[in-house]
């Protein structure tokens, strides 16, 4: 659409804000209370008897049916006991198959699954337990941690409204208004979108104003308002207010007699006379909207701030340069509709461009930024646009602004703003940079990605694992020459007796430092073979996909049409997408891949990865058959076959009966203690 003339060039911008001192402190009680309350829970010596007397732990071998089709539950169980510093038996790790299992470390995750099994799924197996569960129900409610027999312990939980709505958002808003009136000046046609109307903070004192502690449509007016710096042509357009400034009287009331408003009312704003608010009588609103419109079209209004109830769908105002996103209801549909009110082109204004900010508070408490910022992150699957590296690309995801995974320092906020604000400051380049990008490519494809871990930086672990083995591996071939040198000068050097206890005590101190070395040698390669191995056999795993459902008809077009492309970015992504053939074809060889390469769920099948790295290491990892493969033997078989010759040593385990899902169990630890499980997203790139 870009292309063709019907969208301008455009690009997503973010602007990020930590909470008030007051929300702060908001944060830090609830975390507190939901920290204090998984602690409680995790030392309840009564719930700990009553697990602890379940037929899953106290006879595992007799229950194996029943545990393998409850592994969740299994698996909490054991997670809860081991944390409790309950022994787990020799025939728990039979159960698992497995006798080096890690058991995975005690979370509110695990918590909740516990929880879950004890209150509600397997209730009626805890004897003389309704009372304890009822008080454990009552804990809950209170401190607002189930819902719908849905319980939450994790800390964040419930601060989603609170950083959505954070008033920090305010000064953002200032901030971006200034960019954008800075870098358009009267060309400027901004509109803020947002969810409430809050008209309480329409104040009738200049002198003593009204704090500003919520965001709606008001307090973002007023918060504008304040500010001498900003434009003075600053509106409101809801359903029940309109405000206009006194500069776009006269053309409104121009406007208003040719539609033959004669009774339309105007009033001053009893804080500020600068500003009329226009009287709604619900028999012509809609010619008030349109009017309104008009004026902010004509520029007699700069800056529109509006409910997304009345502006986000189906209002038209073409000619809107920048919108400000500070909504924080609504589904993703509705999002996409209110960016679009802004990357619409103008037939008469070739040059166009849009800004679409998105208002971010982040949760200086977690490392990845939070809730707000979870949100966005998955709002921005359905927003396909531009990448800020060079040259640019046409894709999905948050990770085309290039903003990096680690939010929650004052000078990584800082630095992201800076960022965003000199990007946005460039709109003459975002012509050019769509031109390019639409050049290089000729149809939006549609892949599958996969994220590096976020808690990890790719370029520092790939660098820090190779050069670490590299290194250990040296000082261990470093200390055995020297303990060597060492035997043969003693044994030889006979004219120095006297050294023979220095020599010894060297020799030994050298050994136990080989040994360290080694250990840590082995350790860092093994790291850095999984490394090595997740980037660089997705391109043999995707071949023997496609070659299997080829096989069995699923895909149809020629494998010499077909362009199998795998990639791994800078930041250690991985995509991969199949190209020559329909677009059904190319959605089932997308689900396929993702359900293989995903954390292992409950298929029919699985596939035991088996290799050898270097001929040192036995590397064993699990994967699931995808669902469209393991409806049948025959082409679970054949997927199989086509991975030892194509991939490597594989085996296939039927995970319905006792056997199988004694793997599947191994395989779900496995995957939960895992360095790399990541969940595969499904993108789009124009190539």
């Amino acid at each position: 659409m870009v292309k063709e003339g019907d969208l301008c060039p455009h690009q997503d911008f973010v602007h990020f804000s930590r909470p008030t001192n007051e929300e702060y402190q908001q944060i830090l009680e609830q975390r507190k209370s939901a920290t204090g309350l998984y602690e409680e829970l995790r030392e309840d010596g009564q719930l700990k008897e009553k697990i602890k007397n379940h037929p899953f732990f106290l006879t595992p071998l007799s229950n194996l049916e029943s545990i393998y089709a409850n592994i969740e539950y299994y698996i909490a169980i054991l997670v809860f006991l081991a944390d409790a510093a309950e022994d787990i038996s020799e025939q728990h790790l039979e159960v698992i198959g497995d006798p080096k299992v890690q058991i995975p470390e005690m979370t509110p995750y695990w918590m909740e699954q516990v929880l879950d099994f004890y209150l509600f799924q397997a209730s009626n197996d805890f004897v003389n337990a309704n009372e304890h569960q009822k008080s454990i129900v009552q804990k809950l409610r209170d401190n607002s941690a189930i819902e719908h027999r849905r319980i939450s312990l994790a800390p964040d939980h419930g601060l989603n409204k609170l950083l959505a709505s954070s008033v920090s958002k305010l000064d953002s808003i200032v901030s971006i208004v200034g960019l954008e009136q800075e870098q358009l000046s009267e060309k400027l046609r901004l509109v803020i979108l947002t969810d409430y109307i809050r008209k309480e903070f329409l104040g009738t004192n200049a002198e003593s104003p009204k704090q500003l502690n919520k965001i709606g449509v008001v307090s973002i007016f007023e918060k504008l308002r304040r500010d001498e710096q900003l434009s003075r042509k600053l509106g409101i357009l809801t359903g029940s207010l309109i405000v206009i400034p006194a500069t776009a009287l006269e053309a409104f009331n121009e406007l208003a007699a040719r539609q033959k408003l004669t009774d339309a009312k105007v009033k001053a704003l009893e804080i500020d006379e600068r500003y009329f608010e226009l009287k709604v009588e619900s028999s012509w609103k809609e010619k008030a909207v349109q009017l309104i419109t008009e004026l902010f079209q004509n520029g007699d209004i700069e800056v529109l701030v509006g409910t997304k109830a009345l502006l986000g769908e189906g209002w038209d105002a073409p000619r809107i340069n920048s919108l400000i996103l500070a909504s924080f209801v609504g589904s993703f549909v509705l999002s996409n509709q209110m960016r679009g009110r802004a990357i619409r082109a103008v037939r008469d204004q070739k040059e166009k461009t849009g800004n679409i900010w998105h208002l971010v508070c982040i949760d200086p408490e977690a490392i990845d930024g939070g809730q707000d910022l979870k949100l966005l992150q998955r709002r921005f699957r359905t927003f396909v646009g531009l990448t800020n590296d060079s040259p640019a690309r046409i894709t999905d995801g948050i990770y085309r602004l290039g903003l990096g995974d680690f939010f929650n320092g004052t000078a990584e906020i800082a630095e992201a703003n800076r960022k965003m604000v000199a990007l946005a400051s460039s709109r003459a380049t975002l012509t050019n940079a769509w031109k390019g990008a639409i050049r290089d490519g000729s149809e939006l494809c549609e892949a599958i990605r996969i994220p590096y871990p976020k808690e990890r930086n790719y370029e520092a672990d790939k660098t820090f694992w190779y050069k670490g083995t590299i290194r250990f591996a040296a000082l261990t071939m470093l200390m055995g020459m020297s303990e060597c040198a060492l035997y043969y000068f003693f044994r030889f050097g006979k004219l120095l007796k006297s050294y023979q206890g220095l020599t010894i005590a060297a020799m030994l101190v050298l050994g136990l430092t080989g040994v360290t070395f080694a250990g840590k040698s082995y350790r860092t390669l093994k790291m850095y073979i999984g490394h090595r191995d997740i980037s660089k056999d997705v391109y043999k795993i995707a071949d023997a996909l496609l070659v299997s459902l080829r096989e069995l008809n699923y895909i149809k077009t020629s494998r010499t049409k077909l362009e199998l492309t795998v990639n791994v970015d800078p930041a250690g992504v991985i995509s991969c997408d199949v190209r020559g053939c329909e677009r059904y074809e190319e959605n089932i060889f997308l689900k396929a891949m993702s359900e293989l390469l995903g954390p292992v769920a409950n298929p029919r099948y699985i596939i035991i990865r088996k290799s050898k790295a270097f001929n040192i290491l036995d590397q064993r990892d699990y994967h699931n058959v995808p669902e469209i493969l393991g409806t049948s033997k025959k082409q679970a078989t054949l997927f199989a076959m086509n991975w030892t010759r194509m991939v490597g040593t594989c085996s296939l385990i039927f995970t319905r009966n006792l056997e199988g899902r004694k793997v599947l169990l191994a395989a779900r630890l496995q995957a939960l203690s895992a360095n790399f499980v990541t969940e595969p997203q499904r993108m789009h790139e124009w190539r």
